[in-house]
C-alpha cells in the first residue's frame, strides 16, 4: 500500500539521535540520562509508573546545557 518491500529495504535505517548512557528506577520512577548524538547536550528523562514522562536538559554551573566531554 505505502511502497514496495523492495523500496523499504533500500532505504537504511536512520541513526538514533539520543544515547542513553544510564538508567536507574527509584521509588517506582525511572530515571535516564540522555546524550544527544547531534549536539552533545545531556538530557534526564523521568518516567513515572504513575503516568508522565518529563524531559529536561541538565544545566552546568553557568547555566547553560551541559555537554558530554565524549562528544568534544
Amino acid at each position: 500500500m505505502f511502497g514496495s518491500k523492495a523500496e523499504k529495504s533500500a532505504n537504511p535505517e536512520k541513526p538514533k539521535r539520543f544515547r542513553l548512557t544510564s538508567s536507574q528506577v527509584i521509588n517506582n520512577v525511572r530515571y535516564d540520562v540522555l546524550m544527544d548524538r547531534m549536539t552533545g547536550v545531556c538530557y534526564t528523562a523521568t518516567h513515572s509508573y504513575y503516568g508522565g514522562t518529563r524531559i529536561v536538559p541538565i544545566l552546568d554551573k553557568d547555566g547553560k546545557p551541559y555537554v558530554d566531554p565524549a562528544y568534544r
